[in-house]
């Protein structure tokens, strides 16, 4: 038995206390994270929005373009890390170009991480799978965030699922 502040900590009171500081720390954390991948999604979504900007404004060529990202990847990644390297930067423009409107990603699946992004910009038509499926993932993941393989193999089985649904219904339109 042991006194902290008047009160005496019991062996049978000492799990509970365990337990309830084990959930603060766990749900301190989970704030954390979850401050850090807003900002993240951000940064991001702007850096792509600026380089996208300064293409259409300049009306960029291809070439031009290229050159540009490997110029501020050389300048970023000396200040600021190897986070910055071309293929990083090239991701940040797909982001924006992919996702241009920010709020509906902040809105509709704001549970979603960086990784989770670059998992389904993988897909050949990334927006599709949010499309509708918002709340489905809003909801699903609220609590349980996926790894970024979790989410390729749900992305794997609703798009299967889908491609089930539309067989049978050209099976069923045929009839």
């Amino acid at each position: 038995m042991s006194e902290v502040d008047g009160q005496m900590i019991t062996a049978d009171s000492f799990p509970q206390l365990l337990a309830d500081i084990r959930a603060i720390i766990v749900e301190a954390r989970r704030s954390v994270y979850a401050g850090i991948n807003a900002i993240q999604i951000d940064h991001n979504w702007n850096i792509g929005r600026r380089i996208v900007e300064e293409e259409q404004g300049g009306k960029l060529r291809a070439e031009y373009g290229k050159r540009t990202i490997a110029k501020l990847s050389a300048h970023l990644c000396a200040e600021f890390g190897e986070g910055y390297s071309e293929r990083y930067i090239w991701e940040f423009r797909r982001f924006y170009v992919t996702f241009p409107d920010i709020k509906i990603l902040h809105t509709r699946v704001p549970n979603l991480s960086w990784s989770h992004f670059r998992s389904i910009m993988r897909l050949r038509d990334p927006y599709s799978i949010l499309k509708g499926n918002e709340q489905i993932f809003a909801t699903k993941y609220q609590l349980n965030i996926p790894t970024p393989e979790e989410l390729t193999e749900e992305v794997a089985k609703q798009r299967a699922t889908l491609l089930i649904q539309l067989a049978e219904q050209e099976g069923g339109d045929a009839k």
